[in-house]
């Protein structure tokens, strides 16, 4: 089953400030932070604002000069990293929408 990527989103115990083109985030459970680049940065914006996967590939367009499918590899690579440190929520392929 195909993962609904509209419900990403960054889960409550995460905090963010966004200091010029960078973000940095806390996640409050294990006490960490994180720094994120410029490309991370704008695809963190991006899922905050609910814009999803394809939103976040669009935005990172918008931004840098790549062509798409440099853009949706950055894109999955970071999904995956945020997933990872639990700095995202993402949906269950196998739930129902």
């Amino acid at each position: 089953m195909e993962r609904d990527d509209s419900k990403l989103k960054p889960p409550s115990e995460v905090l963010s400030a966004h200091l010029g083109d960078e973000t940095v985030l806390l996640n409050l459970n294990s006490k960490r932070y994180y720094r994120l680049n410029e490309t991370a940065a704008a695809i963190y914006r991006a899922l905050e604002a609910g814009a999803g996967r394809d939103g976040a590939i669009k935005r990172v367009l918008e931004l840098f000069e790549i062509d798409e499918t440099t853009a949706t590899a950055a894109v999955d690579e970071m999904l995956t990293s945020l997933a990872t440190k639990k700095l995202l929520e993402m949906p269950d392929p196998d739930s129902p929408r």
